[in-house]
């Protein structure tokens, strides 16, 4: 009457397919998150690395750091004076720092006064959303003031940021969205 089953060790081919297809649903969503995540901190130390950028230009102003390249030690009467340091963004990926070394403070900009620029490049995943601007953000010498200005950065998915320098010079961030 009772016929005796062998009995099985394995799983059917069913359990096996229902197994496999619920590790990579999860698999799917966890790689998609950490992709996410990823890009979201990127972006995050983009922008705060811009502000921070910026503070050090604004720093440096107000605690006159002159370049080696504005003082002649030959002739110190032919040194020229740190007016200020200025932050430009270039294109949407690109931004320079410089300082600024003039005969005179009075004497108008131009661009053979450029010392010690340095350029720095946003992640392929960052970009400028204000255009560029040749004047950007100057920062003189001994002077807390400037022009104020509002600096937008976007991440590939969006997000926005804004990147706050007021008259007073306090760089401040906030969320644009």
């Amino acid at each position: 009457m009772f016929k005796n089953f062998k009995k099985n060790h394995g799983f059917t081919l069913i359990e096996l397919i229902v197994a496999f297809s619920i590790i990579s649903i999860l698999s799917s969503i966890g790689i998609a998150s950490f992709v996410g995540y990823n890009t979201e901190q990127e972006f995050r130390g983009a922008y705060l690395e811009f502000a921070s950028n910026i503070s050090l230009a604004k720093s440096n102003a107000l605690a006159q750091v002159k370049p080696d390249q504005c003082t002649d030690p030959v002739n110190p009467s032919n040194s020229k004076v740190l007016v200020g340091y200025r932050v430009i963004i270039k294109d949407v990926r690109t931004y320079e720092i410089h300082a600024e070394c003039r005969i005179s403070v009075n004497d108008p900009y131009d661009p053979r006064d450029i010392y010690n620029k340095q350029t720095f490049y946003l992640s392929r995943s960052v970009s400028f959303i204000t255009p560029p601007n040749d004047q950007g953000i100057f920062f003189p010498v001994l002077e807390s003031e400037v022009t104020p200005v509002t600096i937008i950065l976007e991440s590939k998915n969006g997000k926005q940021e804004n990147v706050i320098v007021d008259k007073g010079g306090v760089i401040t961030t906030e969320n644009a969205n």
